[in-house]
């Protein structure tokens, strides 16, 4: 019997790590965005980067979350709101 497929809410989402977040937060935001089709980049300031996940304030032009949104996303099935879970960032 073939396994149900994953949802894939993080479709159309580009990614960047913030480079202060623990090995194991990392891994784990990294198998939920990859588990949910999103993209992960590795450089800040690519192109493509349409949300930033860090512990802290980031300056940027793109919403900062903190990994609590991801693991949120998770729980519910769906992409949440990512208000609640910004840093009020700097523009460059």
């Amino acid at each position: 019997m073939p396994l149900p497929k994953l949802p894939d809410f993080f479709r159309g989402k580009c990614f960047y790590l913030h480079k202060e977040l623990s090995a194991d937060v990392r891994s784990r935001l990294k198998r939920y965005i990859i588990a949910f089709k999103g993209l992960l980049v590795d450089e800040l300031d690519d192109v493509r980067v349409t949300l930033i996940i860090s512990n802290k304030k980031v300056q940027s032009k793109q919403p900062v979350v903190k990994p609590d949104w991801v693991w949120e996303c998770n729980d519910t099935g769906m992409v949440l709101p990512t208000k609640p879970y910004e840093f009020v960032s700097v523009p460059n």
